[in-house]
């Protein structure tokens, strides 16, 4: 179960990180908002 556990974490990181990188490329004056 660990390792289950362990991809879907690293799931919700890239997912979270496709999200972060998406604002940044709305923020139009290209300044990091996380």
């Amino acid at each position: 179960m660990a390792n289950l556990q362990n991809s879907v974490d690293v799931d919700v990181r890239r997912r979270a990180w496709d999200v972060r990188k998406q604002i940044c490329m709305r923020n139009p004056r290209g300044k990091p908002t996380f």
